[in-house]
């Protein structure tokens, strides 16, 4: 065991030491050969086994929450969105663990090329890599369960909030961690599976020269470099001339245009930036610059991928993010805008039961303890000689709603008439008409909304007139309650005992925005349940990267250090290219996010600004965290090789 150890950790092979391994050396026990590799590479496996112990604790409180006994009965799609969430959620995580690993063990060319020459087979690299993997896996896993079970009250508060649920109880998830271990235990067997498809038997000089080997110059496509820049900028202008008409057409357009555009973004004109600034001697020769942009014109080529998929990744769970809570938050305005009753129930046709439903509801109103004024709107529709069809509310119906509603009331003579419109857009020119032979002229505009389903301009006249007009009359109950939010109550009983009544709808306030604010806290809630996978995958990403590239930067490091670079400049040099290779995807996607949701605002006029700050503002501060984290283990590294500080 010990000649195996020697020779995987040592960067030179005596030739000749190799020829003293008998047989017997190579029927060494992998088993803890394995282990020795996982406490050995320790540093390198940190940022994997956290993401994934953080993605097991977030998909174990989430199983914990979808199987919880208490949740009750969610509406089909609230369901299937849930199932949906986790199926993308580990899905994405297989990819997560099978890009680490493979970044990983690419790293480790030189050691399997080691293994090789002193005669172990392909099948026992395999078998001591499935160790590793499922030593790691079944450890982070059991830390994560361990953590989602510390935290599920608090991830259970927050589901309550944002589901409008009652209180949901502790209770311990057998089954959901049962689920838990069984899908990362399945989900590290297939990895392993795959990395038969990574790990070949090539030619065993070339894998002693792993990651070491002379890197040709990344040379970027000019053409793809402008192309990038003239795809965002189309689709950037699209989405700025966008309304809400041709909002579904071009929408898919847009998408495609972004994310080709970001693809080759960083793959080909980053590469094409950074070889313009090397041209540019003036700052390319300036003080450390030649150094760190000579790291990034490699390094950008090599990680265009990963930065490619964070930024597309966190643009999304941005946008998703900051729509739904933007809809969420602005929930309670846009029901008092477009509900200004409490109730109302209109009949469909003839009604038999419409006394005994109205009785019903004024007596659920009283034992609910619920202080409410109860109306009877009704109007009747006309058509003048020009063929214009009016609708037409009584004086005295108006002043009811208006006393309620905090409008002022209306004194009108017969021949005059009060325009009512629900908005701007819904009004019309029309100031003069003709009613029963009698001229009525408009002497007051109002934009309000008196009525629930009031789509078009209502013309309040006097009782007098409205008496004479021989047409059908519509007729709604409504009922106004000052202090609405709790009288979802109410429409729970009707709906239990006149579910199957197809002959009136009625329509709840306080209904209709549980469900809508349950739907929005929904999907938030799944898109920051998600995004944070996202996250924590992708600082595991630019970690693996950083740290498999260590020991050849120590190397670079040293040998600059000798002929007199200082720590100091180390660390300037350092401190740019991390903020550079951290901050660019995060950039790129907040303008990306800003584009959308300030599309989102101009379309559907509702405030974004406060979610762009909240959701990008979070992301950014754990952003900086994580740079910090990694900076300040990168540098340590680094400075333990230096001779001179």
């Amino acid at each position: 065991m010990k000649y195996i150890k020697a020779a995987a950790g040592s960067s030179f092979i005596n030739r000749s030491s190799t020829y003293f391994l008998s047989w017997e050396v190579l029927r060494v026990n992998f088993k803890q050969f394995a282990i020795k590799n996982v406490t050995r590479n320790g540093k390198a496996y940190f940022a994997y086994f956290l993401s994934t112990c953080i993605s097991v604790a977030l998909f174990f409180t989430f199983t914990m929450f979808i199987l919880h006994p208490d949740k009750g009965a969610f509406k089909s799609y609230i369901e299937v969105s849930l199932y949906a969430a986790e199926i993308i959620t580990y899905f994405f995580l297989f990819f997560f663990v099978f890009y680490s690993i493979s970044v990983f063990l690419k790293s480790r060319y030189k050691e399997f090329g080691i293994l090789y020459m002193i005669g172990t087979s392909k099948k026992q690299i395999l078998k001591m890599i499935f160790i590793e993997n499922m030593l790691i896996s079944i450890a982070a896993t059991v830390c994560g369960i361990l953590t989602g079970l510390v935290f599920s009250k608090l991830f259970l508060i927050m589901i309550e909030k944002l589901f409008r649920i009652q209180a949901l109880p502790y209770y311990f998830p057998i089954k959901a961690i049962l689920i838990t271990s069984v899908a990362f235990i399945l989900l590290c067997v297939l990895v392993s599976f795959f990395t038969s498809w990574i790990i070949k038997e090539k030619d065993i000089l070339h894998l002693l020269k792993g990651t070491i080997a002379p890197r040709l110059a990344p040379k970027p496509s000019v053409l793809l470099a402008i192309l990038s820049a003239v795809l965002l900028l189309v689709a950037y202008y699209i989405s700025f001339t966008s309304n809400i008409e041709n909002l579904e057409k071009i929408i898919l357009l847009v998408m495609v245009m972004v994310v080709i555009a970001t693809f080759f973004l960083f793959s080909q004109f980053s590469v094409f930036f950074i070889a313009f600034l090397k041209k540019n001697r003036l700052f390319y020769l300036k003080h450390t610059n030649l150094i760190w942009v000579s790291n990034l014109f490699y390094r950008m080529k090599d990680n265009a991928r990963v930065f490619f998929i964070i930024s597309i990744t966190s643009t999304a769970a941005f946008i998703s993010i900051g729509t739904c809570y933007a809809f969420w938050d602005n929930t309670l305005g846009n029901i008092e805008e477009r509900y200004p009753l409490a109730f109302t129930y209109q009949t469909i046709g003839e009604n038999l039961t419409v006394h005994e439903e109205i009785n019903f509801i004024d007596q659920q109103l009283k034992e609910g303890g619920f202080s409410y004024t109860p109306i009877t709107i009704a109007n009747k529709s006309v058509t003048d000689a020009e063929e214009i069809s009016y609708t037409l509310m009584k004086m005295s119906v108006y002043n009811q709603l208006a006393e309620q509603l905090d409008l002022r009331t209306a004194s009108i003579q017969e021949h005059e008439t009060i325009k009512v419109m629900a908005s701007a857009e819904f009004g019309n020119d029309i100031n003069r008409m003709t009613i029963e032979g009698n001229p009525i002229r408009v002497t007051e505009e109002i934009q309000a909304k008196i009525m629930q389903d009031q789509a078009s301009t209502l013309y309040v006249v006097a009782d007098t007139l409205y008496d004479l007009i021989e047409s059908d009359e519509g007729i709604q109950y409504a009922f106004h309650v000052e202090d609405w939010s709790d009288t979802y109550v109410v429409y729970d009983e009707y709906e239990a005992k006149y579910e199957s009544n197809p002959n009136g709808i009625f329509l709840s306030k306080s209904h209709i925005f549980e469900t809508e604010k349950s739907a929005y806290g929904t999907i938030m809630f799944l898109s920051i349940f998600i995004g944070m996978i996202f996250f924590v995958t992708s600082g595991s990403f630019i970690y693996n990267k950083f740290f498999i590239d260590v020991e050849t930067d120590k190397k670079k490091y040293k040998q600059l250090n000798k002929v007199g670079l200082t720590f100091k400049e180390i660390k300037r040099i350092t401190t740019i290219e991390m903020g550079i290779l951290f901050m660019l995807p995060y950039i790129v996607a907040c303008i990306h996010s800003s584009v959308a949701l300030s599309t989102l605002n101009r379309i559907f006029e509702i405030e974004v600004g406060t979610a762009a700050f909240l959701i990008m503002g979070s992301f950014l501060i754990l952003q900086l965290l994580f740079y910090v984290f990694i900076r300040r283990n990168y540098l340590i590294e680094i400075k333990n090789e230096l001779i001179i500080d």
